[in-house]
């Protein structure tokens, strides 16, 4: 589970095969590890990084980007970070 949140509880989810979000880790320049938090700050500049957007869409991740984006512009996101566990 992945989602925007001020803990792993109640926060909107997206769920992910554990490779698919490792590699979605990677490309945010995130920890690869099974449990963390990156600030929301981060998670916006690497969405908007045309590097970062390129290589997840090469990989066929689009679809998350475009989630992580709605997450990352809620209204309800500000002074939160991406959460996984």
């Amino acid at each position: 589970m992945m989602g925007v949140a001020t803990s792993a509880d109640g926060t909107r989810e997206m769920l992910l095969a554990n490779g698919n979000a490792y590699d979605l880790l990677d490309a945010l320049g995130a920890p690869r590890d099974a449990c963390g938090e990156l600030d929301l700050s981060d998670l916006v500049d690497a969405i908007a990084d045309p590097a970062t957007r390129r290589h997840l869409e090469r990989q066929g991740m689009g679809t998350y980007l475009a989630q992580l984006e709605v997450m990352a512009t809620a209204p309800s996101a500000e002074g939160k970070r991406l959460v996984w566990a």
